[in-house]
């Protein structure tokens, strides 16, 4: 029984086929979509511990790594906090590169003390 690689039989049609850039673009949208994962809730306990951990980096100035949850993927980002807007709910971070980053509190996964900043 021929087959597709059989020569000779339907290679006149081999050459047409492809994908359109449309088609391309539609799976790999596809298989991001995939890798996404859902916002974990957290507990008071938990929220109460990042209170305490953000308060003491405000008074001691530490270098923190926060983890935070943003449109379906887990980022990364580490510095001090400059300002806490307690009625918008959200952080004002500076990193090493001296970019000001500003985080909602709701987004925070977790938050691990690095260490403190060099005293001038």
């Amino acid at each position: 029984m021929p087959n597709k690689l059989t020569p000779g039989y339907n290679l006149m049609w081999e050459s047409s086929r492809m994908m359109l850039p449309e088609h391309r673009e539609m799976l790999l949208w596809q298989k991001e979509e995939m890798k996404k994962v859902e916002k974990p809730a957290l507990d008071d306990q938990k929220l109460e511990e990042f209170e305490e951990i953000i308060l003491e980096a405000m008074e001691f100035t530490y270098i923190l790594k926060f983890i935070y949850y943003r449109c379906g993927f887990y980022e990364e980002l580490q510095g001090y906090i400059t300002r806490v807007k307690s009625y918008e709910q959200e952080l004002w971070i500076v990193d090493k590169n001296e970019a000001t980053h500003r985080l909602r509190i709701d987004d925070i996964i977790d938050i691990q003390v690095i260490g403190s900043m060099p005293q001038p």
